[in-house]
Parts: structure tokens; sequence; C-alpha cells
């Protein structure tokens, strides 16, 4: 009597135990159904291309630190927009701060709905003198054409930028 007992209280147990282990992997089947994982919230972000008489883009090679992100890579100037600011102020705010330059009156030419941010991309035409310019971020600034960026590879440009640059080329606002 005693070993059915000992017989029925393991079955009970092994029913138990399966009965549990049907039940989390029931839920986790249904949890893989749902998103995983909320998405972050996307940064806004503010770039200017400058350009100069010969159509060439003015570019920033960043910092070579590896605590930022895309070290010793180039990249358009600009940057996150702070928190009751507008794209516009953001620029006036970063040229300032990376190169010390007043910017007036910049055109949107695009805004972007990037895997990270929405970046909102000004122009201006310009005429720097880079000798003059006294850079506060990043190593130095180089003028760009087109070619010279299509002949980059990806990884050289920050942020994705290079098929920005080269759709500002190929729509060419400058030329209306």
């Amino acid at each position: 009597m005693d070993s059915l007992k000992n017989i029925s209280f393991i079955i009970g147990l092994f029913v138990l135990v399966a009965a549990i282990y049907w039940e989390v992997r029931l839920q986790r089947r249904r949890n893989s159904r749902r998103p995983s994982a909320i998405k972050p919230k996307k940064y806004m972000g503010a770039s200017v291309f400058f350009l100069n008489n010969a159509n060439q883009v003015l570019l920033l090679l960043r910092d070579n630190k590896k605590t930022i992100p895309f070290p010793n890579c180039w990249d358009a100037l600009g940057g996150h927009v702070d928190p009751g600011e507008t794209p516009l102020e953001c620029m006036v705010r970063e040229m300032k701060e990376e190169i010390d330059y007043e910017l007036e009156s910049p055109e949107l030419f695009n805004i972007y709905d990037l895997d990270d941010r929405i970046d909102c991309v000004f122009w201006q035409r310009a005429h720097f003198d880079l000798q003059k310019i006294n850079v506060q971020e990043g190593q130095k600034l180089k003028w760009f054409s087109e070619q010279e960026v299509r002949a980059m590879e990806d990884t050289q440009i920050a942020f994705g930028f290079k098929p920005i640059l080269l759709e500002f080329f190929r729509k060419g606002p400058y030329k209306e």
C-alpha cells in the first residue's frame, strides 16, 4: 500500500512538473509574438552642408577618441537638438560651438527619419578660408567634391551621412 502511495505521489508530482513546464513554454511562445522591447525614442538632430563656389561640401574630421561615436571619421557639421530648441536654433548654437561661426540664414534641404534620429539637414553657401577657422570640436575641416564623397568608403563618413551627401549633390538645391 505504501508503495502505491509513493507511486501515486511520484506520478502526481510528475504531472505537476509537466504542467508547469508546458505553461512556461506556452507563456514564452505568447511573449515571443509581442515586441520584446520598446524601441528607444529617437533624438532630433540638425546638420548643415556648407557649399563653396566649386560646389564642394565642408566636412569635419571628428576627434580620434575611442570614447566617441565614429572617431576619426568625416562628419557633417551639426549636433543634437536640445529640449525646447528648434533645429535652426540648434544649428546656430552648434556652429558657434564647433567653428566659432555666426550662422545666418541656412535653407532647409530635407528632413530624414533615420534609425537612430530625425535629422534636419540645412545648407548654405559659404566662402570660408579654412586656415582662419578656429575648429573648436574635431581635428580639421576640409572641402569635398561629389566625386571625392562618392569614392569614400561608407565607414569613412560618420552617422550614415554618405547617402545624404550624395542625394544633396544629385538634387542640387544650389543649382536653382
